[in-house]
């Protein structure tokens, strides 16, 4: 899906994957520019409450780099917990070391 801010312009995209009866992946990038302003809180937040109304799941996984501090603060607000630490390789020079969050439900 494509996130637009309040005159259209396009600010990101995110993304519902993987959907299984286990589990579920969100997935959300921002440009610079819209970064730093809770945006990524509140995509995540809509995503999450329409995966909660519309199937039934496990867990919520939500990948981020390492390294990436404002990313791995919206599922750390949000009620995830840490549940791995993998290598993911990215490019030829490049691998990224990828922290999966996830957030559990009891049905």
């Amino acid at each position: 899906m494509v996130a637009l801010d309040i005159h259209g312009d396009c600010i990101g995209c995110c993304g519902i994957h993987n959907i299984t009866e286990e589990s579920i992946e969100l997935g959300l990038w921002l440009k610079v520019s819209a970064q730093g302003r809770g945006l990524g809180n509140e995509i995540i937040t809509v995503l999450i409450e329409f995966l909660e109304n519309n199937f039934i799941f496990k867990y919520i996984l939500y990948p981020v780099d390492e390294k990436n501090i404002p990313s791995k603060k919206i599922p750390e607000k949000l009620g995830f917990i840490q549940a791995k630490k993998y290598k993911k390789f990215k490019n030829v020079i490049t691998d990224l070391t990828i922290l999966e969050y996830r957030k559990y439900y009891r049905h």
